[in-house]
């Protein structure tokens, strides 16, 4: 740990690779296992399985709450091209443990202007009433559906698809297109859009 804080006394904190600064702010002192993960993601998901005390389980916790924040407030004004790009603004959902939907409403230049969250919980039939009030509030153009799905497989369901197919046609009364409809999973997402079911 002392070498880390003299690495990073000497040479700046930008001659540190991501898991030393981990362990630099956990005070996880090892960073040959943190280093094992093939990702932020993975160590993540993996979390409970580290031989760390609980005090350090809960600074690593939280240093992902504050990036998963920082992403999140990153994605206001983040101009959407492609699916990619709503799995990277996101990311976040990744840590819930319900199933949850969120609304992201889109300007003409299709930047985000408003995201929403619905619990899985509430969807019913009167949930694109709930969704195009807001959307029609804030003067959306056009709006994406994110949902995420705790099932190992998340390929749509029918039920998944006849509301993508319910929103997009109340879209089509009110003027605001839905656009996407992406399933976030714990290891990767689904484009509704990108399979050609939009």
């Amino acid at each position: 740990m002392n070498n880390l804080v003299e690495k990073a006394r000497m040479k700046g904190f930008n001659s540190l690779n991501d898991f030393e600064v981990v362990s630099l702010i956990t005070s996880i002192n090892q960073v040959d296992v943190l280093s094992k993960f093939k990702s932020f993601d993975d160590l993540f998901n993996n979390i409970d399985k580290l031989k760390i005390t609980e005090l350090q389980r809960q600074k690593l916790r939280a240093l992902f709450e504050i990036g998963f924040r920082m992403k999140s407030k990153m994605a206001f004004k983040k101009v959407i091209k492609c699916s990619k790009d709503v799995e990277s603004i996101s990311l976040d959902m990744r840590k819930l443990e319900y199933e949850e939907y969120r609304v992201l409403l889109l300007d003409v230049q299709k930047e985000v202007i408003r995201q929403t969250n619905i619990s899985a919980d509430n969807i019913s039939r009167t949930f694109p009433r709930i969704v195009f009030k807001e959307a029609i509030i804030e003067n959306a153009d056009s709006m994406i559906i994110v949902q995420y799905s705790k099932k190992s497989d998340i390929s749509p369901s029918q039920k998944d698809l006849d509301l993508t197919k319910r929103l997009i046609e109340t879209g089509e009364l009110v003027g605001i297109d839905v656009i996407e409809h992406i399933i976030i999973g714990r290891d990767g997402y689904y484009s509704l859009a990108d399979e050609g079911y939009m």
